[in-house]
């Protein structure tokens, strides 16, 4: 169980390694990460974790895009207005 956005991120990434070695013919598809409301929090660590391995790695996950509808991404600015 991941303690953080980070963790999750990273936890996420491990995922999708194995899920490409079960299933290679998927590692040449574009991922698209897509959700609402809470999925603000979530996918954009996920992203930015697949972002910094593919800097660190020649193993890339062709990420092609983000999709948010409605995201909450900081609660305390979004209590504001």
């Amino acid at each position: 169980m991941p303690e953080n956005m980070d963790d999750l991120g990273s936890e996420f990434v491990g995922f999708l390694k194995n899920l490409y070695n079960e299933h290679p013919s998927l590692k040449s598809k574009q991922l698209v990460l897509t959700g609402e409301s809470f999925a603000g929090k979530y996918l954009t660590s996920i992203a930015k974790a697949i972002l910094e391995h593919n800097k660190n790695s020649t193993d890339q996950i062709i990420i092609k895009n983000l999709i948010l509808s409605n995201p909450l991404v900081d609660v305390e600015t979004e209590r504001m207005y």
